[in-house]
């Protein structure tokens, strides 16, 4: 022997390492299942808002026209709908359909579906 000491397994310094840089990385994988959880609810509520207006928006035109200016809460969700007479064309009306959801109120916060159509009288 020529007096070198051979080590066997890992030393208490290199394990915390080893643990600290995998924990590191645990935490940003979970990280990202939370940005994830949040572009699905943020997608299902785009779909549902976009359904809601579908359906207002076909029911407001299979009707005869006339003035309105109305909302309601259909599943969470903030509809309004108005059907006006276009300005340049007396003829035509416009019939227009938002659904909104998170805080309506505030312009900044606001998430919104919008439909607008026209039919001729």
């Amino acid at each position: 022997m020529n007096g070198s000491k051979k080590t066997d397994g890992f030393s208490l310094l290199e394990v915390v390492i080893a643990m600290a840089v995998l924990s590191i990385g645990l935490l940003a994988f979970i990280g990202m299942f939370g940005a994830g959880y949040q572009a699905l609810k943020s997608g299902n509520n785009r779909t549902l808002a976009t359904q809601l207006a579908r359906d207002k928006m076909e029911a407001l035109r299979a009707t005869a026209p006339s003035l309105i200016n109305d909302e309601d809460l259909a599943e969470g969700m903030t509809r309004k709908w108005w059907v006006q007479k276009d300005a340049g064309d007396p003829g035509i009306w416009i019939i227009s359909v938002e659904v909104c959801w998170k805080d309506c109120a505030e312009e900044g916060t606001k998430r919104a579906v919008s439909f607008k159509s026209f039919r001729a009288s």
